[in-house]
């Protein structure tokens, strides 16, 4: 999902081609999700894993954290 954020960027040169929407409708921040609470939005989700539970805190690099079952040591 982060990465689709990132591509949804436009960029200083103008090229709105490069714009890629995300999909789906954006999470409710009050809503108790069971799973990864952008499970629906997400091109990479797992499904029966991904709204199922909720994905660990990963940290990628130092201080660098996700929230996502595609970094965990069992992928």
């Amino acid at each position: 999902y982060t990465e689709a954020l990132w591509r949804s960027i436009p960029t200083i040169d103008g090229d709105l081609d490069r714009l890629t929407p995300i999909r789906g409708a954006l999470p409710s921040p009050f809503a108790v999700h069971q799973g990864c609470p952008f499970f629906s939005r997400c091109e990479k989700r797992i499904p029966g894993v991904c709204d199922v539970s909720r994905p660990p805190m990963v940290e990628v690099r130092p201080q660098h954290w996700v929230r996502c079952f595609l970094y965990t040591e069992s992928k």
